[in-house]
């Protein structure tokens, strides 16, 4: 398509995805994002052929659909203010500030979720939404307690424990990786699953209304450790149960088998967080459950997915250090991010990604602290001769690829549209088509590093020229696309060196203008390298000339 006259040539084209699950997850709940945000999205997904989008809506700071018959989970979960009795709110998190009009609080109202799926079926793009359990669950636990209160109040002690998710009782001292102490869900009391259930309902009802069936449905599958150990609902639980629950440490699988077999009972596939799923017996799960693999490649993350991936299950990689849009472009303190397993994920790191061989990522890059590393992917057995890791088993997969932007530090659309694009446009190239250079996995195992060999001289090669030609198509034709979509993507900032008194700049998307400026002039467009005089600054312009990258200072 071309972005001056928007015409399209003749051709002939025979094409195929190389996964069938291509996606986007965006949390809305730690700081919440506009409808009109989604659709944005949405198209953009479209237009590059994504075609899951991973909605994550509940979490510890806020929950953020209507529910019928359950209105506290808006009323007070969706919002944050300073009510440090949780009666109105919840309490000031993520720096959300004192006030409940602030536009990090929000909601979708049924209709707002039905537009969404209906907008999502006219574009092939299927919802998947998550509200996380049992951990990362303050925001419907608060809002629960506070609907405990109203109706104990009011004399009607069914209705307040009806959807009850905390035992008043529970002397239990735990924390999250968040250091909250009171994100739960306790998996021992059968309202949980009451409010469990009609959450799913619920939601169902509202995909039925808008013709978008609810084939998948993303629990989160997260747990606390340290949960649940002093709970009396709990120890009572324990200690007489017909469902095989004989430990504390045995509640976290129980809770994830149990709600993916009732999920799977109503025709819905699954789907968690691949360390959750991990704790579960797969004898005990539905044979089509989905797994999103978020362990760092780097630290052995590689293991559990192939681990996941042998089971049969639908194992879809989410791993971090490339597919976290949450983190930054570069390693620079102007730019946006957390960056606990990785400190830059530019495009082209994204591009360079091989998914279907992970441990051979070992030998194009490094670790957190940017260190070599080696990825051991042969068989490997414990003292007993058991196998605790081993490679891919041939006929094993993996099933799909998504990218993940969290909302932590993010709270506005247009900080949100800088993270995702363009390297959501990377996500798609990797999702769509497998390149030629990319090392082929070893079933029979093999050990990656650095120096061992197998990305040779010439995939490298081929590697670049692809780059070369790909980074062209975006800054000739891609981006003048996001700007006519009116994204608010991240223009990249410029390479320059001063070599001789002369200004010489280029920029990672060929086809960008920069500019530049010194003590003797205002932002003129560069072209040549060029003499020039005190402080330099410069950055490049997106296409259609109304926003400016980052200036860097020379």
């Amino acid at each position: 398509l071309a972005p001056d006259d928007l015409t399209v040539n003749t051709l002939s084209k025979s094409d195929a995805p190389r996964y069938d699950f291509r996606g986007m997850h965006v949390d809305v709940a730690r700081n919440f994002h506009s409808k009109q945000m989604i659709l944005d999205l949405i198209d953009q997904m479209a237009a590059y052929k994504l075609n899951k989008l991973h909605l994550h809506m509940a979490d510890d700071e806020g929950w953020r659909l209507e529910i019928d018959d359950l209105p506290e989970l808006t009323d007070i979960g969706s919002k944050r203010c300073h009510d440090l009795t949780e009666t109105t709110c919840l309490i000031p998190q993520l720096g959300s500030g004192p006030f409940a009009d602030s536009k990090v609080n929000g909601f979708y109202s049924k209709a707002d979720y039905i537009e969404i799926l209906q907008y999502a079926t006219a574009r092939q793009v299927e919802v998947i939404p998550s509200m996380d359990m049992p951990g990362h669950s303050r925001a419907a636990i608060k809002s629960m307690d506070a609907r405990y209160r109203k109706f104990i109040a009011a004399g009607d002690t069914a209705a307040a424990t009806e959807f009850l998710l905390s035992d008043a009782e529970d002397k239990t001292i735990y924390s999250s990786v968040q250091y909250y102490s009171d994100n739960t869900l306790n998996v021992c009391m059968e309202s949980t699953f009451n409010f469990v259930d009609k959450v799913i309902s619920e939601i169902a009802k509202l995909h039925q209304q808008a013709n978008h069936p609810l084939h998948r449905y993303h629990i989160g599958a997260d747990e606390t450790a340290g949960a649940w150990k002093q709970s009396p609902q709990c120890l009572s639980f324990i200690e007489n149960n017909d469902k095989g629950v004989s430990s504390v440490d045995d509640l976290g699988a129980y809770f994830i088998e149990r709600l993916s077999n009732s999920l799977a009972d109503k025709g819905i596939e699954p789907a968690g967080w691949s360390d959750g799923m991990s704790h579960t017996n797969p004898s005990n799960m539905p044979a089509k459950s989905q797994s999103n693999i978020w362990d760092v490649i780097s630290h052995g993350g590689y293991k559990l997915a192939h681990t996941q991936a042998n089971l049969g299950w639908d194992a879809v990689l989410s791993t971090p250090e490339v597919l976290y849009f949450d983190f930054p472009y570069e390693a620079d303190p102007k730019e946006h991010g957390y960056y606990w397993a990785g400190r830059a994920q530019n495009s082209q790191k994204i591009f360079n990604f091989m998914p279907d061989n992970l441990p051979a990522n070992a030998e194009q890059w490094t670790d957190i602290e940017g260190k070599a590393f080696t990825a051991d992917d042969t068989i490997k057995l414990d003292e007993a001769g058991q196998v605790i890791s081993q490679p891919l088993k041939k006929g094993n997969g993996f099933s799909g690829i998504q990218g993940q932007i969290w909302s932590e530090t993010i709270r506005s659309d247009d900080v949100a549209e800088y993270m995702m694009y363009p390297r959501v446009l990377m996500l798609a190239e990797k999702a769509w088509h497998k390149a030629q250079w990319e090392v082929p996995y070893q079933y029979q195992g093999a050990v990656y590093n650095q120096e061992s060999g197998y990305f040779t001289a010439e995939m490298r090669q081929h590697q670049q020229q692809q780059w070369n030609g790909l980074a062209n198509t975006l800054g000739h034709k891609e981006l003048a696309k996001l700007d006519k979509a009116n994204i608010a993507y991240r223009i990249p900032t410029v390479g320059a060196k001063i070599i001789d008194g002369k200004l010489h700049a280029n920029v990672a998307f060929p086809g960008l203008q920069i500019e530049y400026r010194d003590e003797a002039s205002s932002w003129t467009q560069f072209t040549n390298p060029i003499e020039v005089s005190g402080k330099v600054e410069v950055r490049a312009i997106a296409p259609d000339g109304n926003r400016k990258g980052r200036s860097l200072s020379l």
